[in-house]
């Protein structure tokens, strides 16, 4: 395998002094399922000398997963877990939802 840890990861945590109310949870996941350039090199069975079309190709689903949700902070706390593959990257947007 290509990978040298394959155990996908837990992570908690918790933002404090925050106002209360609803917040939308923006996560943009790049991982082995969505928009890894590296895995569909692979697949291409090419060697290092990749034609500006494979190289545009390549660009073109290099695309992050959008996943949005929806939390609740009570008490100026907002807490939020998460499971992340291996080699998985992840940005996370916060942002109070006035509606």
């Amino acid at each position: 395998n290509f990978y040298e840890d394959e155990n996908e990861q837990l992570i908690t945590f918790a933002i404090s002094n925050i106002q209360n109310g609803k917040y939308r949870v923006k996560s943009y996941i790049l991982n082995e399922e969505h928009g890894s350039v590296l895995n569909e090199w692979i697949k291409l069975n090419t060697d290092n000398h990749l034609k500006i079309d494979e190289i545009d190709y390549l660009k073109g689903i290099s695309i992050p997963k959008l996943k949005i949700e929806y939390v609740e902070v009570s008490e100026g706390i907002l807490n939020y877990r998460l499971k992340l593959l291996p080699h998985e990257v992840r940005l996370i947007t916060l942002e109070i939802d006035y509606n």
